[in-house]
């Protein structure tokens, strides 16, 4: 990521909280069974991908999911996307229950909820042009006639910066910055009220990097969309959230304002991702590093506190209890950690 900021705001001033959330997430939980081959083989374990989520996010505004890759962020995203069905918890989009919604009306809330997908080459049909990408999600939900269909297909194409003499052409012959563009006209295209956008800029060139941020929060005030920006890299998600949340090993371990997060980390994970970023305009690491070691594995986290294998503030109690994510005392408000010492006033062991 580049050094300098984006040059337009980056945060979008989200509605009148009184609407209520536009997505409330409440103890989801997702886990995946691994199995012996074979039709009836038995159950080796089980991967503990998401355990026990809640957050809410508010019309307009850009939440952030941030941590290391394996941590969960994706199989967050699809959950919540309904790809996967939850195991437990609920989510709640503009006021209704995803589980109560019947499926023609879930073909409606799908329309309302898209995804950028990490990869921009994969996510994209080879098969298919440009143009019959882009207007996939309008012939699915039947969005107005062919005529109204080409209109909307060349107006977003334009909007993301597309050259629509070039919408005739295949996914492979485009670059992947301009693949990434296709994929998000794509994802604005049905006019949605949520986009959930998973690593959309990781398979990226660093120096597109910023084109496709910046292009992202300029659609965000055109198309009045919210997102919920999922990444691992700290210092894009400082360019464009107003809120974030550190996801560990399926879990959140520290949820705040961006600007709270970034001047006051409360768990010593937040703490060390925040260390490793290299200091704006020196090109160079902190003093600490990132955290030592390897996310444990899902498959068999470790007691206590997820994180006190590779905390080096751990005491005794961190690997017998773990600590639930609370509000922080003498921080600002809706500052969250999962952390028995996020209160720096509290004596350690």
């Amino acid at each position: 990521m580049p050094d300098s900021p984006p040059d337009i705001p980056r945060e979008y001033t989200p509605q009148a909280e009184t609407e209520g959330p536009l997505l409330r997430v409440c103890n989801l939980t997702k886990h995946f069974e691994l199995r012996e081959p074979g039709l009836f083989g038995r159950v080796t374990g089980t991967v503990q991908a998401v355990t026990d989520v809640s957050f809410e996010i508010h019309r307009g505004e850009t939440f952030a999911i941030v941590g290391e890759s394996g941590c969960g962020k994706s199989t967050l995203a699809k959950t919540i996307a309904t790809i996967y069905p939850a195991d437990f918890g609920e989510v709640w989009f503009s006021g209704n229950r995803l589980a109560d919604i019947s499926t023609g009306d879930l073909k409606s809330t799908r329309r309302r909820v898209q995804m950028i997908f990490q990869d921009p080459f994969g996510s994209l049909n080879p098969r298919m042009t440009a143009a019959e990408i882009i207007a996939e999600p309008l012939v699915i939900h039947a969005m107005g006639d062919k005529v109204e269909q080409r209109q909307r297909t060349r107006e977003v194409a334009e909007a993301v910066g597309l050259d629509t003499g070039d919408l005739n052409r295949y996914p492979h012959q485009f670059s992947g910055g301009q693949r990434q563009r296709i994929a998000i006209a794509r994802a604005i295209a049905p006019k949605p009220k949520l986009v959930i956008a998973d690593e959309p800029l990781s398979a990226l060139d660093v120096s597109i990097q910023s084109q496709i941020l910046n292009l992202m929060v300029a659609l965000q005030h055109r198309e009045n969309l919210t997102y919920f920006f999922i990444s691992h890299d700290l210092a894009a998600v400082r360019h464009v959230a107003g809120r974030v949340a550190v996801m560990y090993l399926g879990r959140i371990v520290e949820m705040a304002d961006t600007e709270a997060l970034f001047a006051d980390a409360r768990h010593p994970y937040t703490q060390a991702l925040i260390a490793a970023l290299p200091e704006i305009g020196h090109g160079k690491k902190r003093r600490a590093a990132a955290p030592a070691g390897d996310v444990p594995s899902p498959l068999a986290p470790p007691p206590g506190c997820p994180f006190h294998p590779r905390c080096p503030k751990a005491q005794d109690l961190c690997r017998v209890e773990r600590p639930e994510l609370a509000t922080v005392k003498k921080a600002r408000k809706g500052h969250l950690a999962a952390c028995h010492f996020s209160d720096p006033e509290k004596p350690q062991e």
